[in-house]
């Protein structure tokens, strides 16, 4: 009751940007929580609080959006000028989680001998590292090769310089990503916020990177590493965030199909073209990380031809919603 308070409908349509300040809290209080009381569950069930803590807003926002597309249809760049809050409130979900947890990975105790904060049983008074990240860390170990074998995933395909290639790796990328990509539209139809864990989790992952490389180097290599991310991995969320909306609004489209007979063929269209448009995305996120792996001086000029592509897809929205000035639907 407290956080649907603190997050009214209305704050999160005007204001999505207060979801980052609130992720802080809850999330820490979510790990905090699960160490003392369900502590051999403590690098997943956090994530589970927070999927639960913002499901009722989720929910009214694909009922929102979903009245939105049946009472005044368009195709998908209108879709989302008009509903951008629903997109904002993932973007600052996933650089909330980030943020939390790459500051707690390289501020928390490692292990419980690195402890000074002991309580009356000798327990440690603070969750460790070594629990609160124990399967982000073997996600970091597997991807980075630092593990008992030294061997990363996709070695073979992205690093093995005689046997790398760019559509070797690129199809390791891709259909990585593409298995995401179909979780996250299954459970955000099932289970409307259940895509919120996925993005959670992939956050929770890039928070354990950043703050690695705040703990071995300093804040501001964090701050790179999180850059370092920017260009292919920006088109890889954006692709995960699209198949998200496009499962929740048809998992509404269905409900509401009940009153509005035309509701669901208007829904199908417009998911379809979300799900278009997030697939594309994913291979031009996976276009660009095998690239910039194979060949690292190609880099700067992805960076460059991804800065102009986002700025004059920027500027089409703006215009299309300054022309359109669509009307806003609410779900009561």
């Amino acid at each position: 009751m407290v956080l649907e308070e603190l997050l009214t409908k209305k704050k999160a349509q005007r204001g999505p940007l207060i979801i980052i300040f609130l992720l802080f809290p809850i999330s820490s209080i979510s790990i905090w929580l699960v160490y003392h009381v369900f502590p051999s569950a403590l690098s997943i069930l956090p994530l589970a609080f927070i999927t639960i803590a913002f499901a009722p807003l989720l929910h009214w926002l694909f009922i929102t959006e979903a009245l939105g597309e049946i009472n005044a249809p368009g195709f998908a760049p209108s879709f989302i000028t008009r509903h951008y809050p629903l997109m904002l409130f993932y973007i600052f979900l996933f650089l909330g989680i980030v943020a939390s947890y790459a500051l707690w990975f390289s501020v928390l105790p490692a292990n419980e001998a690195a402890c000074d904060f002991l309580d009356s049983d000798g327990k440690c008074f603070f969750p460790t590292r070594e629990k609160v990240f124990e399967e982000q860390a073997q996600v970091f170990t597997a991807i980075t090769g630092r593990s008992i074998t030294g061997a990363a995933i996709g070695f073979n395909e992205c690093k093995n310089v005689a046997t790398r290639s760019i559509p070797a790796c690129f199809e390791l990328i891709f259909f990585n990503n593409f298995w995401v990509l179909n979780l996250s539209i299954i459970l955000s139809f099932l289970y409307g916020a259940g895509a919120v864990f996925i993005v959670s989790w992939n956050a929770s992952v890039i928070g354990t990177f950043v703050g690695t490389e705040i703990l071995e180097k300093s804040p501001q290599a964090g701050f790179e590493r999180f850059i370092g991310y920017f260009p292919h991995g920006s088109f890889e969320v954006l692709g995960y965030f699209f198949g998200a909306i496009a499962g929740g609004i048809l998992s509404a489209g269905i409900v509401l199909a009940r009153k509005k007979r035309h509701a669901l063929e208007i829904i199908i269209k417009d998911a379809a073209s979300l799900l278009a448009i997030a697939y594309v995305f994913l291979v031009i996120g996976a276009i660009i990380e095998a690239a910039a792996i194979i060949e690292p001086a190609l880099a700067s000029q992805i960076i460059a031809v991804e800065i102009l592509i986002m700025v004059a897809v920027a500027v089409m929205l703006l215009a299309k919603k300054k022309a359109g000035n669509p009307q806003e639907f609410t779900a009561k």
